[in-house]
């Protein structure tokens, strides 16, 4: 669950930070630049909220039985 979080939140900053250049006519290593640091930071938020996600579920699930 943690991976399938990191790399929805990643795509998706990176996508807005492709549209957000090409509307602002950025050029496009800054556009890519700006998008790759986007995209780790994301992930990593990402791969933390899957992460806790998963516990809460697997803590859920085990108080049940």
């Amino acid at each position: 669950m943690a991976r399938a979080y990191s790399g929805v939140l990643g795509i998706i900053a990176m996508c807005l930070v492709i549209v957000c250049g090409l509307l602002t006519g950025l050029p496009t290593d800054e556009i890519l630049s700006q998008g790759l640091v986007v995209f780790f930071i994301f992930s990593v938020i990402g791969f933390w909220i899957g992460n806790l996600a998963q516990k809460t579920v697997s803590e859920s699930v085990e108080n049940r039985f």
